[in-house]
């Protein structure tokens, strides 16, 4: 808390300093590169200064179409795979032996998409207000995969069951985000932002499950179940306060 504190005052007094000297002089034409044609790469400001991903997206670009009208777009891509084994023997020496071994596997991908169209205020300045509004689209798919295999020994019987559980979900969202900020140009080619976010999306996930098992236990026995369920549903989501850095190209 203290750390995001201080970076705000930080910034503030960026901004109070620009401001003042926006009203001390008149500016000259080329304050800034708010230019149709104009390229930015978009980056996040975290704790101790240290850049990041800016709205949550790995990377965010910028077209400036006019003076006073841009394309902003960021993009997420997240992939994870993951496999496992476990095994539980018996203490040599038990008269009934059991056996537990688990083999796992999960794999998931997820993709944001977040679009916004930037209107901005007094573009000729070093300082400048800036509003925007646009469509967000996510999608996110994970599949688990589980063995299980369970043996039973005694000098008597020798029971075991082998079984199989798949679980995939699926879910996407879609909805809009709306942006108020302020952006200062210390330099021509690069900009320092701060920014309130809102996002309202309509999200819908669906579960599906499966489950296979084999056993000798009184004879051979093969048994299986399915499942599935669903959520949907709205979400207003305050996204807070952004600080950013745009390098333009």
């Amino acid at each position: 808390m203290n750390t995001l504190k201080t970076t705000f005052l930080y910034f503030l007094a960026l901004l109070i300093t620009g401001f003042a000297s926006t009203q001390a002089q008149e500016q000259a034409p080329e304050t800034n590169s708010l230019k149709p044609g104009a390229w930015s790469l978009d980056f996040g400001i975290g704790s101790l200064f240290t850049l990041t991903s800016f709205q949550g997206t790995t990377l965010s670009a910028k077209y400036q179409t006019s003076t006073t009208n841009a394309w902003r777009a960021g993009i997420t891509i997240n992939g994870n795979t993951q496999s496992g084994a476990s095994l539980q023997q018996p203490i040599p020496g038990d008269t009934i032996s059991s056996t537990n071994s688990t083999n796992t596997s999960y794999a998931s991908e997820t993709v944001l998409l977040k679009v916004q169209y930037l209107w901005y205020t007094n573009s000729e300045s070093i300082i400048h207000l800036y509003t925007g509004v646009g469509p967000v689209f996510g999608y996110g798919h994970s599949l688990n995969n589980q063995q299980s295999i369970f043996h039973s020994g005694s000098p008597t019987t020798n029971t075991w069951t082998n079984q199989f559980t798949n679980t995939s979900n699926n879910s996407w969202s879609a909805g809009a985000s709306a942006v108020l900020g302020v952006e200062y140009f210390p330099v021509k080619v690069f900009s320092l932002h701060a920014e309130y976010n809102n996002n309202l999306t309509y999200q819908e996930q669906k579960t599906k499950s499966t489950t296979n098992s084999t056993s000798n236990y009184s004879g051979a026995n093969i048994n299986g179940s399915n499942s599935s369920g669903s959520t949907h549903g709205w979400t207003f989501t305050y996204g807070g306060i952004f600080f950013g850095l745009s390098v333009y190209l």
